[in-house]
């Protein structure tokens, strides 16, 4: 059941860092030269909002997780591969998203930036929920670059709340 989740995640997440790519590579490009029929699979709106659902989905299967009733050897392979998905997957892309937001001349960052928010509701999650009971880790080199984009003008204010939010919870 987890690897589906961690699967259909980054499949989510791979489809819209391939659109997004693709975008930032159209952007001079005009519009009108766009086939009809193809804005939507150029538009990396669309899968930013998917992403987002499928992460807010997979942080409430992930935390529900009856971790409980495991032996503790699994508990143990459980717990660890929840700790390497969160170092692979969720600082990697949090990293990525961070520098596609402040690529200068980057002028439409809206998907960017909604990723962004909900990669890092994602790891809020798997670092507090008690049912994981994962082993705080921190990347202080991501934690360098997320204050810094929460002190960027012109981010989305949830952007900005969940990145001073993620701030405060590295300092307890």
């Amino acid at each position: 059941m987890m690897n589906v989740v961690f699967d259909t995640l980054k499949a989510s997440w791979e489809r819209f860092n391939r659109i997004s790519r693709r975008h930032d590579g159209e952007q001079e490009r005009s519009k009108a030269k766009t086939k009809i029929g193809d804005t939507f699979e150029n538009d990396p709106d669309e899968p930013a909002i998917t992403y987002s659902l499928v992460a807010q989905l997979s942080l409430v299967v992930l935390s529900s997780l009856p971790l409980a009733s495991l032996s503790s050897t699994n508990l143990k392979a459980v717990q660890q591969s929840l700790v390497d998905f969160r170092t692979d997957f969720v600082h990697h892309t949090l990293s990525k998203s961070v520098k596609a937001i402040k690529k200068p001349g980057n002028i439409d960052f809206w998907a960017g930036e909604v990723s962004t928010v909900a990669t890092l509701r994602l790891l809020y999650a798997l670092d507090v929920s008690r049912n994981l009971a994962l082993p705080l880790e921190t990347d202080e080199k991501l934690c360098k670059k997320l204050l810094e984009l929460a002190f960027s003008d012109g981010i989305l204010p949830e952007l900005n709340l969940e990145l001073v939010h993620h701030s405060l919870d590295q300092m307890v």
